[in-house]
């Protein structure tokens, strides 16, 4: 099976009609009409000029210590107007806030592997709901990566790791009960995930899979997810008046880890980068069911098509058990929010929001130590939200 470096998707929209019901059941020209062209836009590399560049102007010494990579599932752009989050506008207000695009397969374990790798899906091996005509099977999502995470690449170099349930990276640079390289998975709400993170930096005990473990010393890379936004979008849509409390309390916990990082005197050492993997959209109508029926009569597949629904409806084939629900998958919910503040980090004006790629956030962490990128990285550091400075020649 071979998927494209990058996937460009010329959206199709599937109109209502009348009755409120999709007209999928139109002929065969109609059908067709929704499909979407795969535009491949060739393989999405890094340039030799841009890692000339890149070691041109590498920095003689780290520009922060420590890094906290911070993973909110599902975090919307929009849900950031939603609620107060002082926490989060602190961060903004010392470096820069805006917007990361992923894979057009806006999907949670290939946009997180994208982030943790600097690569595409078709590098990372990372795909999922697809069609493998090799096994003659759907593949669904796993966290199975073919090249190294920035927790290999800080590993790799001498540093050390912790992730707290930062999924992607479990026996891709962490791992259960190694201090040097720490996975924890306590599940639960977003505070006990941020609990464990707050003990590593702290250096106190934390459970990982039964055994108590101490940190030899503070990670030099600290991951923690949460998945409380994807979790409420999904059951109740992108517009949920649940989104702004959820919103609150992980604005809260991003407070105290902020806390944990001053109070151990390293706050001033550390860059935060904090990331979204796909927004969210809201829809009430499916049209699965018919489609594949549609499809069958004609002799096809889905596996045959790309489609991208009207927004409102969704191509599932489950039913909508409460209106609205809320789906990702599609390129509407490819962007997610962005935040990078810190040690080494530029200070941006408030109204001056950024935009990145998924692939740029493990070569900047990167950067940000010091250290090389994953080896298969194929972004670029953003040296526009960093500074540039203790270069080792001139600009």
């Amino acid at each position: 099976m071979g998927v494209p470096t990058r996937v460009r998707l010329r959206r199709a929209i599937i109109p209502a009609g009348s009755n409120g019901r999709s007209v999928i059941s139109t002929p065969i020209r109609a059908l067709l009409a929704v499909a979407l062209a795969l535009v491949l836009t060739g393989v999405v590399g890094v340039h030799p000029t841009d890692a000339q560049e890149r070691a041109r102007r590498r920095p003689t010494r780290p520009l922060a210590d420590h890094v906290v990579l911070i993973g909110f599932d599902g975090f919307d752009p929009d849900y950031l107007s939603r609620a107060p989050t002082p926490n989060i506008d602190h961060l903004a207000r010392r470096g820069a806030l805006g917007t990361t695009e992923g894979p057009a397969q806006s999907v949670t374990n290939p946009s997180f592997a994208t982030l943790a790798t600097g690569a595409w899906p078709d590098t990372t091996g990372n795909v999922a709901y697809v069609y493998d005509r090799t096994t003659g099977s759907y593949r669904g999502q796993s966290r199975a990566l073919a090249v190294p995470t920035i927790a290999e690449a800080v590993r790799d170099q001498g540093g050390t790791v912790g992730s707290a349930q930062y999924f992607i990276l479990q026996d891709h640079g962490v791992t259960y009960g190694d201090p040097e390289a720490l996975y924890t998975q306590p599940g639960g709400p977003c505070s006990r995930r941020f609990d464990d993170a707050i003990a590593m930096v702290e250096q106190r005990r934390v459970s990982s899979a039964g055994a108590e473990v101490t940190v030899p010393r503070i990670p030099q890379l600290l991951a923690v997810y949460c998945d409380a936004l994807d979790t409420i979008g999904h059951a109740d849509g992108a517009e949920s008046a649940l989104i702004p409390g959820a919103l609150v309390d992980l604005d809260a916990q991003v407070g105290r880890l902020v806390d944990a990082l001053e109070r151990v005197g390293i706050a001033d050492r550390t860059a935060i980068v904090l990331t979204g993997d796909h927004g969210m959209t809201s829809f009430a109508r499916t049209f699965g069911p018919e489609l594949i029926a549609q499809l069958a009569v004609r002799g096809l597949e889905a596996t045959d098509l790309v489609i991208e629904a009207q927004p409102g409806w969704a191509a599932s084939d489950l039913p909508v058990l409460a209106p609205p629900d809320g789906r990702h998958g599609s390129t509407g919910e490819s962007q997610a929010t962005f935040l990078i503040s810190g040690a080494g980090v530029r200070t941006r004006p408030s109204d001056a929001r950024v935009s990145v790629d998924h692939i740029d956030i493990a070569p900047t962490i990167a950067h940000l130590l010091g250290i090389d990128p994953p080896s298969a990285s194929e972004g670029r550091v953003r040296f526009s939200l960093v500074e540039v400075v203790n270069l080792d020649r001139p600009r």
